[in-house]
């Protein structure tokens, strides 16, 4: 009750202020900002009396109060709380950095590349002929000549492989997990950004020759795409060793500076075409592993990351299509279900082959559910590239993340939890 009661409260607040036309007022973000991070929070505590994920929570407040239930935040109020978005998403790789340890990877180097590769070519390939044997079924494809089948099956499957590496960190820091498990699904995720990112330019060249014959593979946007890449991760770790010399020499208002470094990364790595995670990755990976700052530094992004958080994964929630998910809920589901088979085989296979732990083998595909970001701007570039059949296909791949966005973090946490990997387990053993 103490967790609900809040919750009430606030709901009945936010539809009295509404009655009142509030939200018109130049008062409007300052309350929604202030009303979405508090019942977020309350109904991320409510959700672990379930044995939920924290971040579950955070979706589920942003589903019911978004345009699609209640109706309290409209498109327009999602738009401009959206700005968080940034700087959680760097808070978030910075951590993610910051937890990979280079003792860690060598032990599990092997097994990660393993599970990568395997996951990457079964997931791919797997999805792709099953829409290419079932393409005179799908809405998508039905009415298509076979060469735009054979494009829209290549971006199903490089869409099925991307994930949301901000779930999957925040669901490792939530748990505070560790152990051979939460490495390798670390390492991979990490890793698997950018094998997507460098996958989806080939693909997108491959997709024009075959939608344009005699146009040539255009490698300029390849080149371009590894030069943000190479000079996201150079620049990252430069400023890695800005961190350390604050951390070594300054050490006041840590949490402040860091904050405004990641706010200022967020802001301006776009304007210089940079990939503003890979930076804050390699910053985060250079304070843990070449210096004794590591511990201080992850401790203290924890100590501010909570609010911006909660606020990133509302407004995720919020921003679930579910016209999308009710429009093609049918075909969204089966695409779910065939990506999970895929990842499971993936996940099971690599460890097989290098003969890694046991518990991976078994619970390591829970971790590679959950999708967002990466996924969502990939198929609005489709949708751009080929405006006669991208809409209706973004539409399938947007209804697939909502389903996924949902159940990837209660399918991690169950992972993690029969994997012994959690917290609660390091108490005891």
């Amino acid at each position: 009750m103490f967790d609900l009661f809040p919750i009430i409260l606030l709901f009945i607040l936010a539809a009295g202020v509404r009655w009142v036309e509030i939200p018109h007022s130049e008062f409007a973000p300052t309350f929604y900002l202030g009303f979405i991070l508090l019942t977020a929070y309350f109904l991320g505590r409510l959700g672990t009396r379930f044995r939920l994920p924290k971040i579950s929570g955070y979706i589920l407040a942003g589903i019911l109060f978004g345009p699609h239930v209640f109706n309290l935040l409209g498109h327009a109020e999602i738009e401009k709380l959206r700005l968080i978005d940034g700087l959680a998403l760097a808070l978030i790789a910075l951590i993610a950095g910051g937890e990979l340890k280079m003792d860690d990877i060598r032990k599990q180097l092997r097994s990660i590349l393993s599970v990568l590769v395997f996951q990457v070519v079964i997931v791919f390939v797997g999805i792709a002929l099953v829409v290419l044997l079932s393409h005179r079924i799908l809405p998508v494809t039905r009415n298509l000549e076979f060469n735009t089948v054979v494009i829209v099956a290549i971006f199903l499957g490089v869409t099925a492989v991307a994930k949301s590496p901000a779930t999957t960190i925040a669901i490792i820091n939530e748990y505070r997990a560790r152990g051979p498990m939460t490495d390798l699904v670390l390492g991979v995720t990490i890793l698997k950004d950018v094998v997507v990112l460098l996958i989806f330019a080939m693909v997108m060249s491959v997709a024009k020759m075959l939608a344009h014959p005699g146009q040539s593979f255009d490698v300029s946007f390849l080149m371009k795409l590894i030069t943000e890449i190479g000079l996201s991760l150079i620049i990252g770790a430069g400023l890695g060793g800005v961190f350390i010399f604050y951390l070594k020499r300054v050490r006041s208002e840590t949490e402040v500076f860091l904050l405004l470094s990641v706010l200022l990364v967020a802001e301006f790595a776009p304007l210089f075409h940079l990939d503003a995670l890979l930076l804050c990755i390699a910053a985060g990976f250079v304070v843990q592993n070449f210096s004794q700052q590591g511990q201080r530094f992850i401790e203290a992004i924890e100590r501010s990351v909570l609010p911006v958080l909660v606020l990133f994964f509302a407004i995720a929630g919020a921003g679930l299509d579910l016209d999308a998910l009710f429009n093609l809920w049918e075909f969204a589901l089966i695409l779910v279900l065939l990506r999970l088979g895929f990842t499971w085989i993936g996940t099971y296979l690599g460890i097989r082959v290098v003969k890694g732990h046991r518990a991976i083998e078994k619970y390591g595909w829970t971790g590679f559910v959950a999708q967002a970001g990466v996924t969502l701007g990939m198929a609005i570039l489709i949708e751009r590239a080929f405006p006669d059949w991208g809409e209706e296909l973004k539409t399938l791949i947007i209804a697939a993340i909502t389903v996924n966005q949902v159940i990837g973090p209660v399918l991690f946490r169950y992972g993690l939890y029969k994997a012994r990997e959690t917290a609660e387990f390091r108490k005891y053993d």
